[in-house]
């Protein structure tokens, strides 16, 4: 199985103080202790995760305490007690879960550390199935979007020969659509190869689309032949022949009238059994309403018994609602290096 790897960078502060004894200074740090709260959310449903072991660790060398556990009850809900003031790393862990780390300090202004998402590592029968979640930092609403080509639930022809110069295409093909669009929820089902799990329309996500590479079809007639050379895929598919089914996008839009992804926060997480395979976070300052964040190569191997996904950073802004014409590159498609994971077909 292909993994995607990213690294979540860390900073740390420190707080610190003095105490005061009978009048004279004592050079002695004070600890100050908090009572932090955070709750453990399933990224595909919204609701809390039951029995989750969830983890403080010190970031800062001056915090006097060594980690501490706590447990999520059958809300999610996690409490912790007697927490020096500082900056932590929160993970957790739950056998058959994916879950999401995060960072948080602990203050006296400070004791709700937000949301920790989690994902289970099966999808129905479906063992392989790939999440990819939306989260952002206010009320107003943010929608995922993403389109593929219909070849991929039809289980018709191949698309064409992967290469360089159409690794980027422009979505002219007829496409599946999950996501809001024109007036409703497309949500797909789960015997298609994408479908919206939860789609949070005033809160601060999660919105999660779900990709099973399990549904695919079959492809037929044009091969593309791949090795270490082959741009993109080359060393992230075994060498050999494979089927190219085109590719699916992801998109996000600012849904709430008159705001900008910049503002809120966004983040979109992507994981893979117990596995996170990837953080991407939108750029600021750009005043971005839809940007299309990632596009998703499809390969099915020659035998039609596995699809390999080709995750490639993309950012590009939508000029308009048609979600598939007025894409302007914003730069940087080209450098940045992809990513796959690999599903076994039913």
């Amino acid at each position: 199985m292909k993994k995607i790897v990213f690294t979540l960078m860390a900073s740390a502060m420190a707080l610190g103080g003095f105490m005061v004894i009978n009048g004279c200074s004592d050079p002695t740090v004070s600890v100050s202790l908090g009572s932090p709260s955070l709750q453990v959310v399933d990224a595909r449903s919204g609701a809390g995760i039951d029995g989750v072991s969830v983890k403080l660790t010190p970031v800062d060398t001056e915090v006097s305490q060594s980690s501490v556990t706590a447990s999520s009850d059958s809300s999610g809900n996690v409490s912790f007690s007697d927490v020096s003031y500082g900056t932590y790393v929160v993970t957790g862990t739950k056998n058959g879960w994916a879950i999401v780390p995060f960072e948080a300090t602990v203050g006296n202004w400070n004791d709700d550390l937000g949301i920790m998402y989690g994902a289970a590592a099966t999808k129905g029968a479906d063992p392989d199935a790939v999440s990819i979640f939306l989260i952002w930092g206010d009320s107003g609403d943010v929608d995922a979007h993403l389109t593929y080509p219909d070849v991929i639930d039809a289980g018709g022809a191949a698309y064409g020969t992967f290469s360089a110069a159409n690794a980027y295409y422009p979505l002219d093909e007829a496409r599946t659509h999950v996501g809001y669009f024109g007036s409703a929820i497309q949500y797909g089902t789960a015997s298609d190869f994408a479908m919206i799990d939860v789609d949070d329309t005033n809160g601060t996500g999660p919105e999660t689309v779900s990709l099973m590479g399990a549904n695919a079809g079959s492809g037929t007639t044009t091969l593309t032949a791949v090795n270490a050379a082959t741009p993109y895929v080359g060393g992230l598919l075994t060498a050999g022949n494979y089927y190219w089914m085109g590719a699916a996008e992801y998109y996000v839009d600012s849904y709430t009238s008159g705001t900008v992804l910049d503002d809120k926060d966004v983040k979109v997480i992507i994981t893979q059994g117990e596995d996170i395979k990837g953080i991407f976070v939108v750029p600021v300052d750009m005043s971005i309403k839809t940007l299309s964040l990632l596009r998703v190569q499809i390969f099915y191997d020659q035998a039609n018994t596995s699809t390999t996904l080709v995750f490639m950073p993309d950012v590009r802004l939508v000029q308009d609602a048609t979600f598939g014409s007025g894409i302007k590159s914003l730069g940087g498609a080209s450098v940045n290096t992809p990513f796959a994971v690999t599903c076994a077909k039913k």
